[in-house]
């Protein structure tokens, strides 16, 4: 079940130190609650139902292993699956919440962030080596006994959609990655009920369905709202004049401009939004001089090049050049 162990001095040591007989890991390793994962919770702007959500998914995990209650007839394989469009806060969520429920439930326990892109190979059966000595050494950080996230971001890159695997680009190779995730993952469940998995992807569609069905939870992040991104929009502005000198801020956000902006970013992503107050840092001379109007002017070149992209299918090709 989950503990509350506190890590004696031998055990942190093992934990940082990369398992026995490898000279390196396909993941990073923190102890939680760590400090430099608060922001990723933070300032994170969603439907604040997403975050209630989401920490009650782990209250509800770590119930029923308290409870020890059999995971074969829960059919419980201790994961969430976040899915939504690129930019919404996916990924950063996925760290912060564990470190946020640790903090808050005032427990211990690491967070492995796996890096999957390291996993496919191009050599036969190296995908399938890779996923196995992956998901070893997890079992061996798991197997100190602390609560244990494994966080996969872009899962889909590792789990792939069997149904779609090209005859042309090493079959076998990727289909024995995908049984081979499968599998692993099925036994750490039966190991180690302290283990909890994370999984993000901008693409649910081309994962396996296997790995589809084995989330226990999977939450929508979508692109954020009219108020969302009028709170995004804000906050970025804010980080950029903490002195409070810009008069848009002073004034509020209920301005036209306010109004014509927020109309403007529609359909664009958190971290699309974010990056308009950039771009409209190189319309002044210097950040002081950065008003409203400017983020505006950026959000219109923005538009702009949205609708060049939707007419040509974001392809750019000699017929595009004679028109």
């Amino acid at each position: 079940m989950f503990t509350d162990r506190v890590a004696h001095a031998a055990d942190i040591s093992r934990l940082n130190a990369p398992p026995h007989g490898h000279a390196s890991r396909g993941f990073a390793l923190r102890h939680l609650p760590d400090p430099s994962l608060d922001e990723d919770w933070q300032y994170i702007i969603v439907d604040d139902g997403i975050k209630r959500q989401l920490m009650r998914f782990l209250d509800v995990l770590s119930s029923l292993a308290q409870k020890e209650v059999s995971s074969t007839r829960l059919a419980l394989r201790r994961a969430v699956l976040l899915e939504g469009p690129p930019g919404c806060g996916k990924t950063s969520l996925a760290r912060g919440l564990p470190n946020e429920w640790a903090k808050r439930r005032q427990r211990r326990a690491v967070l492995l962030s796996v890096n999957a892109h390291s996993l496919p190979s191009g050599e036969k059966g190296g995908t399938q080596k890779n996923l196995l000595t992956l998901f070893q050494q997890i079992s061996e950080v798991a197997s100190a006994g602390h609560l244990t996230f494994v966080l996969i971001d872009e899962v889909e890159s590792i789990a792939t959609n069997r149904a779609t695997i090209s005859s042309q680009t090493n079959p076998l190779d990727t289909l024995y990655g995908v049984n081979a995730f499968i599998e692993s993952l099925d036994q750490c469940v039966r190991d180690h009920p302290n283990m909890i998995f994370l999984f993000t992807t901008n693409m649910p569609g081309a994962i396996d369905r296997a790995i589809g069905e084995r989330a226990d939870f999977a939450l929508l992040v979508p692109l954020p709202d009219e108020t969302q991104r009028r709170l995004i929009l804000l906050d970025t502005l804010q980080e950029l004049d903490r002195e409070q000198r810009l008069p848009e801020l002073r004034q509020g956000d209920s301005s036209s401009e306010w109004r014509q902006l927020v109309d403007l970013t529609s359909g664009l992503s958190a971290r699309q939004l974010r990056h308009l107050v950039v771009a409209a840092l190189t319309l002044v001379d210097q950040p002081a001089d950065l008003r409203l109007a400017h983020v505006v002017e950026a959000a219109r070149r923005e538009a702009l090049l949205r609708e060049h992209e939707r007419q040509t299918g974001g392809v750019y090709n000699h017929d595009y050049q004679q028109r």
